[in-house]
């Protein structure tokens, strides 16, 4: 559905992103359907509202931000908790996801991420650096806002992560972990220095599964679902953080630790998940929920308790199937689009084994050049 748009990425590329947000939009909310909807999965928001940063906030606390863009951060229970974002709401449609650079090349999805400027990591930390400061200055850039979800743990809740992050906490002088994994600083750090005085609010979320939690998409797809999914959200406006300042590092014991005060902020912040997490499954499972109140989802294409389908959701999933239909119909029946399909694939395929892959090429085809040693201003 994308690939076709790509000339435009010479021509328009504000034009460009523009129409890659709507397909992924309509991506997020397929997805939001066939979770809610289908699956009967039910999406539960605690805490606080998510707001666009552009909207006119009236809290004389929050009257002081200025920036249009955030970012939200995220613990990492399994693999699939960005996808099960999606379902909250307007404001996670606007999100680009940090993943690894492994997921860049998955056919088709990953491709149609990178072309929606998702930010994908090599977890080198000099070239990621560097990545982190082109993929905002891009979106800013074309865009003037720019709202990412990163996961500063770097990776799921398993048997493998707790090892790791148990032996960060042995050198650094840390306690252990059971809910959480203690987080990476760095990457959170660059991110809020890129963005500067756009960065208008911290998202600080926390998510659980009250009931069974789901590995992977296959066991999802075969009807081994969680019941509910619940995230509690707590908004920072930015001026209320530390400033992000070059990173004040200090060896432990071998372990190399960031002393920022923005890095002891997300410290503690993780501190207050791991607490609040352990209580969450102290409870019975009909008993667990987050403080704070129930929110609605702003802008949910499948609402309530009950599986309400608004007209957006039918709308959605009309178009997705009739999309299928119409593209399945065309490529079996014209070679034309055979060849064309074949020469796409080979180009995408050939641009994620370059070292610099699809997201890097259309930054620099907007003006925006990868450049290890540069440096962003937060004033």
């Amino acid at each position: 559905m994308m690939a076709p748009l790509l000339p435009l990425a010479y021509l328009t590329p504000s034009f460009f992103l523009l129409l890659m947000d709507c397909g992924v939009r309509m991506w997020c909310m397929l997805s939001e359907v066939l979770l809610c909807g289908i699956l009967r999965i039910q999406i539960r928001l605690f805490g606080d509202d998510f707001v666009l940063p552009s909207s006119v906030i009236t809290e004389a606390v929050e009257s002081t931000s200025t920036g249009t863009s955030s970012l939200l951060i995220l613990n990492h229970r399994t693999r699939l908790d960005w996808i099960f974002a999606f379902s909250l709401g307007r404001y996670a449609r606007h999100l680009k996801v940090v993943l690894k650079r492994e997921l860049s090349n998955l056919p088709g999805v990953g491709w149609a991420m990178q072309m929606d400027g998702f930010i994908f990591l090599r977890r080198r930390i000099a070239v990621d650096l560097a990545r982190i400061q082109q993929a905002v200055e891009y979106l800013l850039r074309l865009q003037g806002s720019a709202h990412i979800l990163l996961f500063p743990e770097g990776t799921d809740l398993s048997v493998y992560g707790l090892k790791k992050s148990d032996v960060f906490a042995a050198k650094a002088g840390l306690p252990r972990y059971r809910y959480t994994l203690h987080p990476h600083t760095t990457g959170f750090e660059t991110f809020a220095r890129a963005l500067g005085s756009e960065l208008a609010y911290v998202y600080d979320v926390t998510v659980a599964y009250p009931y069974a939690l789901t590995e992977s998409e296959l066991r999802m797809a075969t009807g081994h679902c969680p019941q509910e999914v619940h995230f509690h959200v707590r908004r920072w406006p930015a001026h209320q953080l530390p400033r992000p300042t070059d990173a004040a590092l200090v060896t432990n014991n071998g372990s190399t630790i960031n002393t920022s005060p923005l890095a002891r902020w997300v410290q503690e912040r993780w501190a207050e998940k791991e607490q609040m997490l352990k209580d969450y499954y102290a409870l019975p499972p009909d008993d667990r929920r987050f403080p704070g109140p129930e929110i609605s989802r702003e802008g949910a294409v499948i609402s309530g308790s009950d599986d309400q389908w608004s007209p957006g959701a039918c709308a959605v999933l009309a178009y997705w199937l009739i999309f299928l239909a119409f593209s399945i119909t065309v490529l079996w029946c014209h070679w034309v689009v055979q060849l064309y399909v074949v020469a796409m694939t080979i180009f995408f395929i050939y641009r994620g084994r370059e070292s610099q892959g699809l997201a890097e090429w259309l930054a620099e085809l907007a003006g925006v050049p990868l450049t290890p040693d540069k440096t962003h201003s937060t004033d």
